[in-house]
C-alpha cells in the first residue's frame, strides 16, 4: 500500500488474500507457485482461507515449507453454508458451453462474452 493513502487512512488497513481452500492447495502444485511469491503474500500480507467440501486446508499447510513457517499469518474459516461453487468451477462451465447463470450476476456474464474470457 503506498505511503501516502497509509497517512490518510484513520484506522490501519489489513491486506490479505482471500480464498478458498482449493487456491491454497494449488500452493502445493509444483511450478504454480514461486516460493518468492508465496513468501511475499504469507510474509507480508497473509491469507483468509474459506474451508469446501472435499479440501483439507491444514494438510495443505503441512505439505508446504513456506506456509507451514508462516502458518500464523493463515486463518482458515469454515464455510457456514456448504458451497461447492467455486471459480473453477464456473470458468470450467463456460469453458464448456454451460450455463453460468444464476452462479454470476448478469453483468458479470456479459463481461465474459463481450471479452471472450475461458473460451
Amino acid at each position: 500500500m503506498p505511503d501516502s493513502l497509509k497517512r490518510e487512512l484513520k484506522t490501519p488497513v489489513i491486506l490479505k488474500l482471500l480464498c478458498g481452500a482449493d487456491a491454497l492447495e494449488s500452493f502445493n502444485i509444483p511450478n504454480l507457485w514461486s516460493d518468492k511469491h508465496k513468501t511475499k503474500i504469507l510474509q507480508d500480507f497473509g491469507m483468509v482461507v474459506i474451508t469446501r467440501t472435499g479440501n483439507e486446508p491444514y494438510i495443505s499447510i503441512a505439505k508446504d515449507s513456506i506456509l507451514t513457517e508462516h502458518k500464523n499469518n493463515i486463518s482458515v474459516v469454515p464455510e457456514w453454508i456448504p458451497n461447492d461453487i467455486s471459480s473453477t468451477l464456473i470458468r470450467n462451465g463456460i469453458k464448456n458451453g454451460d450455463s453460468v447463470r444464476y452462479f454470476v450476476p448478469d453483468l458479470v456474464i456479459d463481461y465474459i462474452n463481450q471479452h471472450h474470457l475461458y473460451q
